[in-house]
Order: structure tokens, then sequence, then C-alpha cells
């Protein structure tokens, strides 16, 4: 089984999720809201399918506006470049925390299940979003003893 979901909205980074160590920003809070009512409605006849035994693969694919410092291709009077690095200095890993709780919560299934995420940054104009694959896998690719199946 395999449930994709392309979410129209991007989470906060870590540094907007959390105050008190573990407690939720309003922010997050919001977001997590936002994305379980998002899934109810688009996707609640798919939920029902995952097998909550199964283990599972979660690859996010984050769609950002820009990717890319325009300053780069602009020059001072030295011909030095206005920006240091063409790309934006984003922390793509800063994203993923938020995400996997909601589609941990989304889903029902306790995020042990899942032994691999995989992630991605698009540059997507005009378009930022998320998309979200779960697929299930054979939980011998990770090296689980067939008496555990």
């Amino acid at each position: 089984m395999t449930l994709r979901i392309r979410y129209p909205e991007l989470p906060p980074s870590s540094n907007h999720i959390y105050f008190n160590g573990n407690q939720l920003t309003k922010q997050a809070r919001e977001y997590a809201e936002r994305f379980s009512h998002f899934m109810v409605l688009n996707h609640g006849h798919e939920l029902s399918d995952l097998n909550p035994e199964a283990v599972f693969v979660v690859v996010l694919h984050f769609h950002f506006e820009t990717l890319v410092n325009e300053g780069w291709l602009k020059r001072d009077k030295s011909g030095e470049r206005r920006a240091k690095s063409r790309y934006k200095k984003m922390d793509l890993s800063n994203r993923v925390k938020l995400v996997e709780d909601c589609v941990r919560d989304a889903i029902d299934i306790d995020d042990s299940h899942t032994l691999a995420i995989m992630m991605e940054k698009h540059h997507s104009p005009g378009d930022s979003h998320i998309e979200i694959t779960v697929q299930e896998v054979d939980p011998t690719m990770f090296g689980i003893p067939k008496e555990y199946l």
C-alpha cells in the first residue's frame, strides 16, 4: 500500500515549533490541526487501508517558493557577487519533525514503524507545498528477522 499526499502548505521550521523543550507553539499546533483536517477530508478513505503492523518508508518533497539567491546573479561595482552563495540557507531537516508527527497522527501508526525517511528540496516558484509518500515496505530490507514478521 502506498499513500500519496500533496499538502498545500509547508511546515514551519523547528525554530518555530517548540517552546519549553517539547511544547508545540501556537503556529505548530495550528499547522498540525489544518493537516489533520486536510487528511480526513482528502485521504480518510485511504487511511483505513494502511496496515498498522507494517513498516514504512516516508518520502518528503518540499517545494519552496525559491531555493536561489537573486543576488548571486548581480554584481557590485567591483565585480563581486552580491550573494555569498547561489542557494538560500534553508536547513531541510528543520522541517521534518513536525511533518513526521503530523503524518503519524493522521495515519494512526506509531512512528517506530517508519524505518526510513528521505527528503528533497525543490525550487517551485508560485507553488510552495509538500508532497508526502508513505509506502509499506518489506521489513527484511532493513534486517528485521523473519520471526518478527
